[in-house]
């Protein structure tokens, strides 16, 4: 279906080809594998402590849950990967006016960009670091709903978890048959 709606643009001199959507299964997304042939753009914000250029990523949102596993929603922050100081909500406004779209991917073709943008961008007032944790507790426990939320609110595909044999082990079992031929057993 890409490839098709590409083909229907060969006709118009300016023409200008978005390709939108949410990522799904790793290996699987149509939308990742377009990215991956992308210069693949991330929005780097700066840290308003260092001023570390830096992509917001999910790994270094903190949060603390009391007792009865509850998130406690002062708790909710960004620490810096460069400096660790945390960063709270209302920072965020400036970081986004300061940041700017880089490109990651020098082996691409520099006409084919790609921009890749999750939730945690989302300015103050509309989702908020502190819904995307509360999101991501409820999904704890729940593979389909940590899927959606991997899926939609960090814009990353989902890597499926299964009871596959190691395939070396396996490899190394394999035995040698006469063509048509079945083993006994």
């Amino acid at each position: 279906p890409c490839e098709l709606a590409v083909k229907r643009t060969a006709t118009f001199h300016r023409r200008k080809i978005l390709e939108v959507s949410t990522p799904t299964v790793e290996g699987l997304s149509r939308i990742a594998s377009r990215f991956e042939q992308t210069d693949q753009r991330f929005f780097m914000v700066p840290c308003p402590d260092c001023d570390h250029r830096q992509r917001l990523v999910w790994k270094q949102v903190k949060y603390e849950v009391d007792d009865h596993d509850r998130l406690i929603r002062d708790s909710v922050g960004y620490a810096c990967e460069e400096c660790g100081v945390l960063i709270r909500e209302h920072q965020k406004t400036a970081m986004l006016a300061a940041g700017r779209w880089e490109a990651t991917n020098p082996h691409a073709n520099p006409d084919v960009r790609g921009y890749h943008l999750s939730a945690l961008y989302s300015p103050v007032g509309w989702f908020s670091w502190q819904d995307a944790v509360e999101q991501f507790l409820k999904a704890l426990g729940d593979p389909s709903q940590l899927k959606v939320f991997v899926n939609t609110v960090l814009g990353e595909t989902w890597k499926e978890k299964g009871d596959a044999p190691n395939w070396e082990r396996l490899y190394r079992r394999r035995e040698e048959y006469r063509p048509g031929t079945v083993p006994a057993g």
